[in-house]
């Protein structure tokens, strides 16, 4: 009778990006782990793995400006004929990283928009609002090196709120003492 009849034909053909391959049957009926294959990653998926590590290695929100209650970006992509995308809004609070870096619309562009310098410097200076427009760096896949960059425009505003500072308790004296 087999045992693996249950199994999907996909679960054991394909494994998931970055996850280890099924083990391996050997002849004693044991199973050994066999070695991830090493795939070249496409743009896209490149992208995606260097965002996931900036995001992990980057400061809490409350390291950086201890009084902001919270950050609130919106962004929006330029019309394009080629591209139906609708505006994007991210809120992050103190326990969370302070990762402002966003991908670029197209899916097979391997660019991104660091927003992270514009909302540092907001931060440092106290500020409350910040807007502004980039263009996108990338290149789209299956691209001649010398081929022109993606170009794709992005619009954004970030806005800060912060803790109302505490008043301050005064000391007075007690009436008739």
């Amino acid at each position: 009778m087999d045992t693996n009849s249950s199994r999907s034909p996909l679960a054991s053909s394909t494994p998931e990006l970055g996850a280890p391959e099924a083990a391996a049957e050997t002849p004693g009926g044991a199973r050994a782990a066999a070695r991830p294959r090493r795939k070249k990653l496409s743009p896209a998926e490149s992208r995606i793995e260097r965002l996931r590590i900036a995001r992990v290695t980057a400061p809490l929100l409350r390291d950086l400006q201890p009084s902001a209650a919270s950050v609130s970006v919106q962004i929006t992509f330029a019309d394009n004929a080629r591209l139906a995308c609708a505006a994007q809004s991210f809120s992050v609070y103190p326990p969370a990283r302070a990762h402002f870096v966003y991908a670029c619309a197209f899916g097979d562009c391997d660019g991104t928009h660091d927003l992270g310098e514009e909302v540092l410097g907001l931060l440092k200076a106290g500020g409350s609002r910040i807007s502004g427009t980039r263009c996108c760096e990338g290149q789209k896949a299956g691209s001649a090196d010398d081929a022109p960059r993606c170009g794709l425009k992005l619009t954004y505003a970030v806005s800060v709120l912060y803790e109302a500072p505490q008043p301050q308790a005064t000391c007075l004296p007690i009436a008739g003492t």
